[in-house]
């Protein structure tokens, strides 16, 4: 008879018995993902053999936990306190240096504004 392998899918992460060949190509038996033979587990001239590691791997796989895809994470509400906000102080400081520029650039406007008046009489008259 021939030798039998077990191998594991990188796309579905499942156990298999594959009779064993010389190329190096295989296909997943249930995702039907093309692969190259990375690793082989166990290997046996007895396909019932392979078929009772199989199992067992793969309800050993089962077991374990695997972690959680990040879609699936649960994220915690996140609280901001409102008097410490930093954008409130960004504001704050953004409309106090607004009312000191406004207030100067006023000011500035109205000295331009009484010059121009003077000088417009000078070139009048």
């Amino acid at each position: 008879m021939g030798l039998f392998q077990i191998i594991k899918c990188y796309s579905c992460s499942t156990f298999q018995v594959h009779p064993a060949k010389k190329a190096k190509d295989w296909k997943c038996k249930l995702c039907g993902e093309k692969q190259s033979l990375k690793r082989i587990y166990f290997e046996s001239s007895a396909a019932k053999d392979c078929r009772l590691q199989v199992q067992q791997l793969n309800l050993k796989r089962n077991r374990t936990p695997s972690p959680q895809p990040a879609s699936e994470i649960p994220i915690p509400p996140v609280i901001i306190n409102s008097d410490d906000s930093k954008w409130k102080k960004f504001k704050a400081n953004q409309e106090e240096f607004q009312d000191i520029v406004d207030d100067d650039l006023f000011s500035n406007l109205e000295k331009l504004n009484s010059e121009n008046k003077v000088s417009h009489m000078y070139q009048l008259a």
